[in-house]
């Protein structure tokens, strides 16, 4: 009888042992494939997180560009207002009539004050702002493509 529980206990530690090491083997699959997923999810995120900051980039970019080329047509415009200031100051003195000669003169004087101080600023303002804007929407973006 003792011989037979010993095989008995004997049997029942080797089952236990081949269902453990089966375990250990479901587990250790399980941990692959689980280390697999997770690999395939950040390669996912840092492919959508990396195409929100190409995307976002072009919209900085073009941000500058816009706001070069507001820059530039101010710049024009001075050019051209200082052209008619110095026309207009050439041909007030007997050209155009008298009351004429010094509203459009104050008038021009006014514009041309206004783009000298405030134009610079606006297009720095702009351009801040369209870049503040522009990395905002990246940033969102690339939030919601992290979810």
């Amino acid at each position: 009888m003792e011989r037979a529980q010993v095989l008995k206990a004997r049997a029942d530690t080797a089952n236990a042992q081949r269902d453990y090491a089966a375990f250990r083997s479901t587990q250790a699959e399980a941990g692959r494939l689980a280390e697999r997923a997770a690999r395939a999810q950040e390669a996912t995120w840092r492919t959508a997180f990396e195409k929100e900051a190409r995307d976002g980039q072009a919209r900085i970019d073009l941000a500058r560009a816009d706001a070069d080329r507001a820059g530039a047509a101010l710049d024009g415009l001075r050019r051209q207002l200082s052209a008619v200031l110095a026309a207009e100051r050439g041909t007030a003195g007997g050209a155009q009539p008298a009351a004429a000669g010094p509203a459009a003169g104050s008038a021009l004087d006014l514009l041309a004050d206004m783009l000298s101080g405030g134009g610079t600023a606006l297009v720095d303002l702009a351009r801040f702002a369209d870049a503040a804007h522009a990395a905002g929407l990246t940033c969102q973006r690339s939030v919601e493509a992290l979810r």
